[in-house]
Formats: structure tokens, C-alpha cells, sequence
């Protein structure tokens, strides 16, 4: 089935004979026969009986142009807004990530973007992590960021495709603590602390309790919750301390605006954070999405960087 045969099958419905549908499409009588002869080959079924020299339509002639009278018409509206609309105005990002980076991260990784595109509209959706793979497995969205630290993250599917990336997680603390001093944290010195760690089911929860069983020392987990983002408040109110990724760290910065109570030093030993940047298989990124990961990664890269050496908001 092609546009042709519909356009040709639409204007017999609507003038009632072939002879009317030719003169308005501009075509001969035989042509527009044949493309109607075809169109019945591509469906597989007749549509028209041929009585008296001319076509009388069958129920399903009536389905199928009800089914596709606004093919036409919108193939048209979409030419001719692809042909009038500026560049960057030919598309909308849409981005689905799991929703600690969705808060305050991407919206600002997205708005430094948006200053050199400015007619890009952006749609942020905030998802666990097993939505915005089935977003992306639907093609429903660009570029999809997920947590690959959940046990039931369900991401090893067809559909999709992965880019893996680790963090060293790093120790988040109110400025004014005594262990704010120190230039790296270990178990030790967090040994009977209160803490704040993500669900036992997160691997950081499993590697944080590995790491102060070996070491010998006492994991108080008076808290756990299901994002990082929680975390940052809660250490602000004093004598807690977490365990968390660099993209919340670079969060507290923004929310604060580099002002705030908490700062950041290396965990030893290292407390891997594992997400990843997910994108459809079959619908490659477009060159606008493609422009976007790439800020995004170089982003990435600074942050990781920036809390390597124990980074204070200021």
C-alpha cells in the first residue's frame, strides 16, 4: 500500500466513479484503475463491486477509508512543516531517567543545552528504572538514564541498546563534623556513625555493608530509602552521614547553589555506582540526541572529576 493508491482509492469514495477521481487527481481513467486493482492486491481483499461499468463499495472500502481519509493530509501538514521549520525546531527531546537525576541534574545539564538551542522543546519524564526501559523499548522516548544497581532493574532485553558507566561514590557530611577534617573517609572512622544508604536490595547497600564487615567496624543504617536525593536533607540536619553517587553530589550543589552544609570526600574503599544511557535499538539517536549525550557525558566526566579530590559546594 502507497500513498498513490490511497489518494487514488480516497477520491473514487468521495466523487463516486473512476471517471470523477481521474480528472481530479489530473490522471487517465485507466490509471487510476490500476492503482485501485493494486491497492485490492496489497490488502488482500476486493473493495469495490464492478457492476454496470462502474464501482460500488464493498463494507470494506468503507473501513479502510475511515481508517486512513487523514493519511493524505497529514503527510502533507508534515512536508510542509519540515520544509518551513527552522533546524532545531524540527524536533522535541524526550528523555526518561530514573528520578534522582531527574530533579536537579538533568534539568540543569538540560538548560545549559537549551541556551544554544533555543527553539528545542525538551520533555523530561521521571521513571524507576524498569519504566524507562520499556519507554525506550516502545521508542517512546530519546535517551533514557537508568540505575543498573537494582536487583530487578529487568534491563537485559532486546530493544535496547546500553551504555554502562561506573562512579566512585563518595561520602557526604555536614562541614562543621569532626570527621570533616579528615581528606578521605573509611569504615573506621564511620564505625557505629548513623548512616543513610538506598534499599538493601541496591548494590551500594550490599558494597557498603561488605566494606565495614571486612573492615571490622559498625554500619549504623538508621535510614534507607529508595533515591539518594533524601539523603542530602538528612545529613543537613547533622550527625549523618551517607554513602552516595557524584550526580546526587553535584545536585546538593545546585539546589544550594553552592552554598550549603554538606560537603564531599572520597570513600575508601571505592563504592561503585553503576547507571546507564539507554537508547532504541531500532530508531538510532538523531543528531540532536546524539549533540545532547554528548554534552551530557562530558558533563559526567566534570563531575566525576570535580568529586574525585573531595569537592566542597562553595
Amino acid at each position: 500500500m502507497n500513498l498513490r493508491q490511497l489518494e487514488a482509492f480516497q477520491e473514487v469514495m468521495v466523487s463516486g466513479s473512476v471517471s470523477a477521481a481521474a480528472r481530479t487527481l489530473g490522471r487517465s481513467q485507466p490509471a487510476v484503475s490500476a492503482l485501485i486493482s493494486t491497492l485490492e492486491e496489497s490488502v488482500g481483499c476486493a473493495l469495490f463491486e464492478r457492476r454496470g461499468g462502474r464501482l460500488h463499495p464493498l463494507p470494506e472500502a468503507h473501513f479502510l477509508f475511515e481508517e486512513s481519509r487523514d493519511i493524505p493530509e497529514r503527510i502533507e501538514r508534515l512536508r510542509l512543516t519540515m520544509r518551513g521549520a527552522p533546524e532545531g525546531a524540527r524536533h522535541t527531546l524526550r528523555i526518561a531517567s530514573m528520578p534522582g537525576p531527574a530533579m536537579f541534574y538533568l534539568p540543569d545539564v538540560i538548560s545549559r543545552f537549551s541556551e544554544s538551542h533555543p527553539d528545542v522543546r525538551f520533555v523530561l519524564n521521571s521513571r524507576v528504572s524498569t519504566s524507562v526501559r520499556q519507554l525506550v523499548a516502545n521508542q517512546s522516548c530519546d535517551i533514557g538514564l537508568v540505575d543498573l544497581g537494582i536487583e530487578d532493574s529487568d534491563l537485559d532485553k532486546p530493544l535496547i541498546d546500553i551504555t554502562p558507566m561506573t562512579f566512585n561514590c563518595v561520602c557526604a557530611l555536614r562541614d562543621d563534623e569532626p570527621l570533616a577534617a579528615l581528606s578521605e573517609i573509611t569504615p573506621a572512622d564511620l564505625d557505629g556513625h548513623p548512616m543513610a544508604l538506598l534499599l538493601p536490595s541496591h548494590m551500594t547497600n550490599r558494597q557498603c555493608r561488605k566494606a565495614f564487615h571486612d573492615a571490622g567496624a559498625t554500619l549504623n543504617a538508621r535510614y534507607q530509602t529508595e533515591t539518594f536525593i533524601p539523603h542530602l536533607r538528612l545529613v543537613e540536619g547533622g550527625n549523618l552521614c551517607s554513602i552516595l553517587d557524584p550526580m546526587t553530589a553535584e545536585a546538593y550543589g545546585i539546589m544550594t547553589r553552592r552554598g550549603g552544609a554538606v560537603i564531599f570526600r572520597p570513600f575508601i574503599p571505592d563504592i561503585k555506582m553503576e547507571v546507564a544511557i539507554l537508547t532504541a535499538t531500532f530508531a538510532p539517536p538523531s543528531g540532536l540526541a546524539r549533540e545532547f549525550l554528548d554534552m551530557f557525558m562530558v558533563r559526567l566526566a566534570e563531575t566525576t572529576a570535580r568529586f574525585s579530590n573531595g569537592f566542597i559546594p562553595g
